[in-house]
């Protein structure tokens, strides 16, 4: 007997539903990266969720304040649904990573209980635009061999 095994979707998937969560997330993402953010912030409030981008060093709040508390629990939720964390915990610290073809960057994410309200979220972006080449590295031919022995390719 055959069992019929279906993949989890990706990142991009999820947020390429419709819906205000889908809408959301695609939202914060693509402004990131229009900022060039290095970091998105989430933080649980009694009154819902503020979400901020650290932008050349200093925090911004370029999105309006998410004043529902119910709609800020489903925005942290959908965040842990298409990184693969723990839905069911939310007593504590989590760590994942996932990419993005929308933004071309990978996202490092920290999640910790609130010190008051629900969960807090830092995401560390990684934009993939940013990382140096090997063959830009101007490496003479053994170097080159040498590192493409430690990285297993040779």
């Amino acid at each position: 007997m055959a069992f019929a095994t279906t993949r989890a979707p990706t990142p991009d998937e999820i947020i390429s539903e419709r819906g205000f969560l889908a809408n959301f997330w695609r939202h914060v993402f693509t402004e990131a990266k229009e900022r060039n953010a290095s970091d998105i912030h989430l933080e649980s409030l009694k009154s819902g969720l503020q979400v901020r981008l650290r932008c050349q060093g200093v925090l911004i709040e370029p999105f309006e304040r998410i004043t529902n508390h119910s709609d800020g629990v489903q925005i942290v939720d959908k965040l842990k649904e298409f990184s693969g964390l723990d839905l069911t915990n939310k007593s504590v610290l989590q760590d994942t990573s996932f990419s993005l073809d929308l933004t071309n960057s990978t996202y490092r994410v920290s999640l910790s209980p609130g010190f008051q309200h629900g969960e807090c979220v830092v995401l560390r972006v990684i934009s993939n635009d940013d990382l140096p080449r090997l063959e830009n590295l101007h490496l003479d031919k053994n170097a080159m061999r040498d590192v493409l022995w430690a990285l297993g390719q040779k």
